[in-house]
């Protein structure tokens, strides 16, 4: 009888496991339930593209997918599916971030040094993200650039209004394209104001769009 306790404590120690050299306590892996859920570091980290075609519920075109990061401002990503809508659903990353108006600049602008930059080299950087998101600010009149009815050209230079807060305005011309296609587009031309705040924010204001002359 002696002999048949000791044998059952035996093989109890033997399933709960014996502590090691170091002092620790095993573990009994069958003992461990199936459906214990992984730790949060185990999920993989969504994407950039899928972070995209969650928001704008775009996972049925997928492959119709454009996107391209933003030269000269590091970690600014941009992705599009191009439709019928104005912006084709174009989204604005800014590291793993989704931002658009001026939380997107304020962001963008803070990459390259805005915070620290001087007022010459702030308006540099308004016009390098203009250019980079819309199109390039005219410093000279183009060929076939519009008339007023006097025949008289409606072309101005940039205009720049600094302000002591260190915030800016920009006033200026661009050249566009509409309707590209087998004849290459319908080029026009639009005189906007862009303002940024002390921080980079940017909102604008375009006037109409004026179209190239012919001739």
């Amino acid at each position: 009888m002696r002999a048949f306790v000791l044998a059952l404590a035996l093989f109890s120690l033997l399933a709960a496991g014996c502590p090691d050299d170091t002092g620790k306590q095993p573990v009994v892996t069958h003992n461990n339930p199936a459906n214990v859920p992984a730790p949060d570091d185990a999920i993989p980290e969504k994407s950039l593209r899928e972070l995209y075609l969650d928001a704008v519920k775009g996972h049925d075109q997928a492959n119709y997918l454009y996107s391209y990061e933003l030269p000269g401002f590091p970690g600014v990503m941009s992705f599009s599916i191009p439709n019928n809508t104005p912006d084709s659903r174009q989204r604005w990353f800014v590291g793993r971030r989704m931002l658009d108006g001026p939380e997107l600049s304020r962001a963008a602008l803070a990459t390259r040094g805005w915070d620290n930059a001087d007022a010459e080299s702030r308006v540099a950087l308004a016009r390098e993200w203009i250019a980079a998101v819309a199109a390039p600010l005219l410093d000279e009149q183009p060929e076939r650039f519009p008339v007023n009815e006097d025949g008289a050209a409606l072309f101005t230079a940039p205009a720049v209004t600094r302000l002591a807060d260190g915030s800016l305005k920009i006033t200026a011309w661009q050249r566009r394209v509409v309707g590209y296609g087998v004849a290459g587009g319908r080029v026009y031309f639009v005189q906007g104001t862009w303002s940024f705040d002390a921080r980079g924010g940017m909102t604008a204001q375009l006037g109409p769009q004026h179209y190239a002359r012919n001739g």
